[in-house]
């Protein structure tokens, strides 16, 4: 699976990083993966304060919910995927 996650991501709002990573899976990869490149891996967050993107970490601060933590997220995430 070669998706990559922006959480706090809206829509015609990005940033530079955000540019940067189109840049390396457009330009700079042959066939971009998501275990490819340690600046830029599956999970990450729009950083609103400082414009940047940030790796999703299950401690990384909600950028929606200053009551929620990112773990929430992953938990979510973990209900959504089949189990083998």
């Amino acid at each position: 699976m070669n998706t990559w996650f922006v959480k706090g991501m809206i829509h015609t709002w990005y940033n530079d990083d955000y540019y940067r990573l189109i840049d390396w899976i457009i330009y700079e990869s042959e066939n971009a993966r998501i275990d490819e490149n340690p600046e830029f891996p599956q999970f990450l967050y729009d950083n609103t304060d400082d414009e940047t993107l940030e790796i999703l970490t299950e401690q990384s601060p909600d950028p929606l919910n200053d009551n929620l933590t990112a773990s929430t997220f992953f938990g979510a995430f973990k209900n959504l995927v089949p189990k083998n």
